[in-house]
């Protein structure tokens, strides 16, 4: 009956004293708890889709790429004008010596001159073998050419993007991964605290205990200020100056339609959607548009001419000539510069040909990775999500066995951080699954 008192008594002091740490700890002695940076002024929450729309009306890189597209364009006028009629006007005015052979002028007088003279010339194109209307539509199919490739620039922002802004999500997670942890270090510390007061601890739970704590408290200062660093690189990619004052969604994205497909399936579907292959086509075709075109200057060039000239000595007195009739041009030889350029443009076709190989190589490859890490981060997440079902189990039979003053602060700290660590492995492996379907997506040409 003695020893039932005495545990009876024990258990309630016990009680007793965690009550009154605990309040002790909250009133006095526990140190805040540090918030998110700049939570308190973060003016609204960024998400995913406003991201993307920020980067395509900011992003420095899009605009750049726009321009490309304006001057491809512009060379397509270039490359139509030798079609259309050219119109030249002239006008000359000269002071000089009227010799001539008739009888009636001096034939070494040295007195001089007025002489005015004005004209109209227009030529028009008649046939030249194809080197204009082949030399147009290489402008042309380049044009749309650098369109497609303005096309995979907004994709590769749109990746750089999506990448940037899960990294600042998983930040954020891990940031109030690491909130949580210092908030239960903090309140073991404040248990044992009054243990250690009433004499049922020794003093060297407490030194283990604040130890705990200041270590719980500077693994969250670090993933703050990586939270930091990762919202500054997103505004980055979205081109907008840097800002703190915003917090990131941590909200993450749905799993890709088929992301489980065949790679051979994910290929062909890819080819024809990704901007890259089809620029590079129009690359090829708008080669042999311009193969076409120097072999053109093998044969001659046919034109029309037609002249309106009025000239005369005095501006009151011009007589007016007309004149029409077809220019024949044919460069017989030239050093074998048509030679050369053909040899080149050869050369180049061949080499676009080698790259749109080298790209096909280039996708399986990215395809059969982003699968293979989407197929093991959902693995990976599986057993992360069950790692921190058995921590945290352990975290109440160690809470348990301290309370209960069979286990110690070491058990209970071990077990404190092998709840933090499965609970960042879990993040992890959340935003690992996360990248590798951003990284799939972008494979597969989609923003």
């Amino acid at each position: 009956m003695t020893r039932f008192k005495c545990w009876v008594w024990r258990s309630y002091g016990l009680a007793l004293c965690s009550l009154v740490s605990l309040s002790r700890a909250f009133a006095q002695d526990a140190p805040p708890n540090p918030a998110p940076p700049t939570a308190a002024a973060a003016s609204h929450v960024v998400t995913l889709a406003e991201a993307l729309d920020t980067a395509r009306k900011h992003a420095p890189e899009l605009r750049q790429a726009a321009a490309q597209t304006e001057a491809a364009r512009a060379r397509v006028a270039i490359g139509r004008a030798p079609l259309l009629p050219q119109v030249t006007g002239t006008a000359s005015y000269a002071r000089g010596t009227a010799n001539g052979p008739q009888a009636t002028q001096s034939r070494s007088s040295l007195g001089t001159r007025d002489s005015f003279a004005a004209g109209v010339r227009v030529t028009q194109l008649i046939y030249d073998f194809g080197q204009a209307w082949n030399s147009k539509e290489a402008a042309r199919l380049n044009a749309q050419a650098q369109e497609q490739n303005e096309h995979a620039a907004a994709l590769e922002i749109a990746f750089n993007v999506r990448t940037a802004f899960l990294t600042a999500a998983a930040n954020h997670a891990l940031t109030d991964v690491a909130l949580a942890t210092l908030a239960n270090q903090d309140r073991h510390r404040a248990q044992i605290q009054g243990f250690v007061e009433v004499g049922t601890r020794p003093p060297i739970d407490l030194a283990q205990s604040r130890t705990d704590v200041a270590n719980a408290r500077l693994a969250v200062l670090r993933a703050q200020n990586a939270y930091a660093g990762a919202k500054a690189e997103l505004s980055r990619a979205m081109g907008v100056a840097s800002d703190p004052g915003f917090e990131v969604d941590a909200a993450l994205p749905p799993p890709e339609a088929d992301e489980s497909a065949d790679i051979d399936a994910l290929m062909h579907k890819a080819e024809r959607e990704r901007p890259e292959f089809a620029a590079l086509k129009r690359q090829m075709l708008a080669q042999r548009a311009t193969l076409r075109s120097i072999r053109g200057q093998y044969g001659p060039s046919l034109n029309f001419v037609g002249n309106v000239d009025e000239n005369g000595y005095r501006l009151s007195s011009m007589a007016t000539n007309l004149s029409a009739g077809v220019n024949l041009s044919w460069p017989i030889f030239q050093g074998g510069i048509t030679n050369g350029r053909v040899d080149e443009a050869s050369a180049q076709l061949n080499a676009f040909q080698a790259q749109l190989d080298e790209l096909r190589a280039d996708l399986r490859l990215a395809l059969t990775q982003a699968v293979l890490s989407v197929s093991a981060a959902r693995e990976a997440l599986t057993v992360a999500s069950e790692l921190v079902g058995l921590a945290q189990e352990r975290v109440r039979l160690a809470e348990g066995r301290y309370t209960t003053g069979v286990g110690n602060a070491i058990e209970l700290g071990d077990a404190e951080l092998s709840l933090r660590d499965a609970q960042t492995q879990r993040v992890t492996a959340e935003y690992d699954l996360a990248q590798a379907r951003t990284l799939l997506r972008r494979s597969m040409g989609r923003d």
